[in-house]
């Protein structure tokens, strides 16, 4: 018989290591509970990330929010457009 799909599966484990594992929770909750999209949801994991190369996760972060951004303001355009 097929393993169903569980949620709590994913949860209770952590694929390649425990950095997430030691704390309160995990960034795909605060993800979720705040409904943020993918970019915003990667910039959140690069910040909160703790690596040795903090340099390399502010670029990574920084990235997301600068594609987020451009689109932010694609939206804007359009918005201002259907005014006009």
């Amino acid at each position: 018989m097929k393993k169903r799909f569980n949620p709590s599966n994913a949860a209770a484990r952590q694929v390649g290591g425990s950095h997430y594992k030691n704390k309160k929770c995990e960034v795909w909750e605060i993800v979720d509970e705040y409904s943020l999209d993918y970019y915003r949801g990667n910039a959140l994991k690069y910040i909160l990330r703790n690596k040795m190369d903090i340099y390399e996760d502010v670029e990574k972060a920084s990235h997301y929010l600068e594609k987020w951004l451009e689109i932010a303001i694609d939206i804007k355009k359009e918005k201002i457009g259907d005014i006009v």
